[in-house]
């Protein structure tokens, strides 16, 4: 295989890393609108102040957030979505004059 190709593969690779991720954040951030939408209607539901229909819309994207649950989703998860790894988790520093 020559360099060409190799490089064409790793690009190809690569490429398919960055879609993975990029459709993991938007299932997220979606999970998290759901949620979000979920927590305004118990709200208003909460302060007498239901609307007309929230019965349905609660079942509806109750229903969606198990559908996304068996599909492998942690729907519960932090509300945070990383989009770049912390390059340093732990929090600690490589320097000592930092």
């Amino acid at each position: 295989m020559g360099v060409i190709e190799r490089t064409r593969t790793a690009g190809r690779s690569l490429a398919g890393g960055v879609k993975r991720r990029i459709d993991e954040v938007r299932v997220l951030r979606h999970t998290d609108d759901l949620l979000a939408e979920l927590g305004r209607i118990t709200y208003r539901h909460h302060s007498d102040r239901n609307r007309p229909g929230d019965t349905g819309e609660i079942e509806r994207i109750v229903s969606e957030l198990r559908t996304l649950e068996h599909a492998g989703v942690d729907v519960l998860a932090s509300g945070d979505v990383e989009t770049s790894p912390d390059p340093d988790p732990g929090g600690s520093s490589s320097d000592p004059s930092a």
